[in-house]
């Protein structure tokens, strides 16, 4: 069909993509203003937080540092004019010179540490307290360089440099720090003087000292005080500041954002009167082909793209009734789910892929002789009931049919048609379906036959093997199908054929039991060896879904297993009895009076040596 969007493209006046480009285009420009504004701002706002974080807190710590070792410092030197101190002071302060690598920067852990080591190295307790008076000392001046370092840091930022205000600030600032350190000195050439006249000053002098000390403390105390005052003054204006910024860009931002809002629904109401009838009409034919109703035609009178689309949702509902009507046609020859991917273009791979799956055998038990009972048409007659009967089951439970072989069905589960996790239960409970639909078939054959007397006993045997497959489509160039070979495929056709063996109906192969999991009940029947390969394939009666099975089956199956292991561990007495126990159980069970009878002749003539008690099943 050629397609008529082809035949009559449209002319677009004014398409959409211009107003939308253009609505979008002055959004971008607000959103480009409101970013830049905002960017101005923040950066505003983070001068500020810098001005807090790294420069008026730190600076505030710092002296409070330089008061905490002012006063220590006092009090150390009080204690040590109390008494009479047993080294001189120059040596004393050698002793923190030398630990002055290890104080730095008088950081609170590492004074910790050096001021517990200097005072453990004296025992004297006026040497301690010149220890600790020299340490605070020490610390303390330099805590007062820290501070002044940082001030001309701040002097040094280019964003400070440009602001008068700010050089006004740290220019004072630098001042009141100069203080600090001529007061300091004077407590220390106090000190000084004093020291150098131990054991000669007067009590006179000692209180001259501690007069001047207590003075230089409080100049100290001053100087520090007024800074922190300075301190907390810029930090509530610069917190202030910061914040009347804050508040400025997010009006900012809230009056563009209500412009923008405002613009975006006056230009979306005028787009909206030209595309919303167009696509109703669009969303009303959409939910009708949903509903499977592909007799829907779209009209669109208008000059843009909406027009357009009309066309293509015509083209496509009638792509989609040309394709609705080739897999009514062939989904009867193939499996719908392969008719429907390959229609969308979803080809199979030409190589073939590697995959895990299930295959099913089913095979009439005697059918050759039932045919020759029956005419060719009763023959094809039943074969068609049956195999409706017996495809049902299958296609219910995600199974794809790969072929009928003559009375035989083979069919397979896996991906992409199942999940990797459930394709084994699928056709084991596949299986089981097919087996109660027996029953109707049987009670359907005389009419299909035309007998009501000699009617053949008419049963099926089924056998399932999980393993990887070669998946593809294979045939030639003219004719293809999507099928499963390998291995796998194989041993599932062997498994059906040792139903003969065991005189069963349903075998699984162990792979399947152990992907299948807990939801089914089976019977373990040994390991077989079929025809073309050398290793051996554990095999399971199929006996229904766990909580459907009669007790007295499972009765049967636990018995049958412990007779089984007495088979194999060669007990032929211990072996016979149970399978005796079996078959008093259900006495027509097959499988036990298989085993009874190998016991018996093995118990008669026991097997070689190098026995494994694999069943041969040479069938090719």
């Amino acid at each position: 069909m050629k397609n008529q969007f082809e035949d009559k493209p449209g002319k677009v006046r004014h398409p959409i993509g211009y107003k939308i480009f253009g609505i979008t285009g002055l959004l971008l420009i607000l959103m480009a203003l409101v970013t830049l504004i905002s960017g101005i701002n923040l950066s505003r706002v983070d001068r500020q937080m810098a001005l807090l974080s790294d420069y008026y807190i730190p600076l505030d710590q710092t002296l409070g540092d330089i008061r905490d070792h002012h006063l220590l410092q006092s009090l150390q030197l009080e204690r040590a004019l109390d008494g009479q101190p047993g080294r001189s002071l120059d040596a004393v302060r050698k002793s923190v010179q030398s630990a002055a690598k290890e104080l730095g920067n008088c950081e609170f852990e590492t004074y910790s540490v050096t001021s517990k080591k200097l005072r453990e190295s004296v025992t004297d307790p006026t040497d301690r307290a010149w220890l600790g008076y020299e340490l605070n000392r020490y610390c303390g001046d330099r805590k007062a360089d820290v501070a002044t370092a940082l001030v001309d840091k701040a002097l040094a930022l280019p964003d400070v440099a440009g602001d008068p205000g700010l050089v006004r600030r740290f220019t004072q600032l630098q001042d009141e720090l100069k203080r600090i350190p001529e007061a300091r000195a004077a407590m220390s050439d106090s000190v000084d003087k004093f020291a150098a006249q131990a054991g000669t000053a007067d009590p006179q002098a000692t209180r001259l000292l501690k007069e001047a000390m207590e003075t230089n403390r409080r100049a100290v105390s001053r100087a520090s005080g007024s800074i922190s005052r300075m301190l907390h003054t810029y930090t509530r204006e610069a917190a202030a500041k910061a914040n009347h910024v804050e508040k400025e860009t997010t009006l900012f931002n809230w009056g563009i954002t209500l412009g923008a809002a405002i613009l975006g629904i006056v230009f979306a109401g005028l787009i909206t009167r030209n595309v919303i009838k167009p696509v109703r009409a669009l969303l009303r034919g959409a939910r009708a082909v949903e509903r499977g109703d592909l007799s829907i035609t779209i009209q669109v009178l208008s000059a843009d793209e909406m027009a357009l689309l009309a066309q293509s949702f015509n083209f496509m509902v009638s792509g989609l009734r040309e394709k609705e009507s080739i897999k009514e046609t062939f989904g009867k020859y193939i499996d719908p789910r392969i008719v429907k991917d390959l229609l969308e273009e979803h080809s199979f791979s030409e190589g073939g892929d590697k995959r895990v799956m299930t295959v099913l055998f089913s095979d009439i038990e005697g059918f050759t002789a039932i045919c020759e009972q029956l005419s060719a048409e009763t023959v094809v007659r039943l074969l068609n009931r049956y195999f409706s009967l017996m495809s049902a089951p299958i296609r219910e439970h995600k199974g794809l049919i790969d072929k009928y072989i003559g009375d035989a069905i083979m069919a397979f589960w896996g991906q992409p048609f199942t999940d990797e996790r459930e394709h084994a239960l699928l056709a084991c409970y596949s299986a089981l379906d097919q087996a109660a639909r027996l029953t109707e078939f049987r009670a359907a054959l005389p009419d299909l036959i035309g007998l009501r007397k000699g009617v053949p006993e008419f049963n099926v045997r089924i056998g399932i093997c999980t393993g990887e497959v070669t998946a593809g489509s294979v045939g030639s160039d003219a004719a293809k199908s999507y099928t499963v070979i390998g291995d796998t495929v194989n041993l599932a056709s062997r498994i059906e054929s040792a139903n003969k063996t065991f005189g069963t109906y349903l075998l699984i192969s162990e792979s399947t039991r152990i992907l299948a999991g807990d939801a089914i009940e089976t019977r373990d029947l040994d390991r077989i060896r079929v025809a073309g390969k050398n290793e051996s394939v554990r095999v399971f009666e199929l006996l229904g879904r766990v909580g459907e099975v009669d007790a007295s089956v499972l009765q049967l199956r636990d018995r049958f297993e412990k007779g089984l292991s007495g088979y194999r561990a060669r007990d032929w007495d211990r072996a016979m009895a149970h399978f005796e126990a079996c078959i008093e159980i259900v006495p027509d069970d097959r499988p036990s009076r298989v085993f009874l009878e190998a016991a018996q002749r093995y118990r008669k003539q026991p097997p070689p040596e190098a026995w494994d008690g694999i069943l041969e099943i040479n069938k090719a």
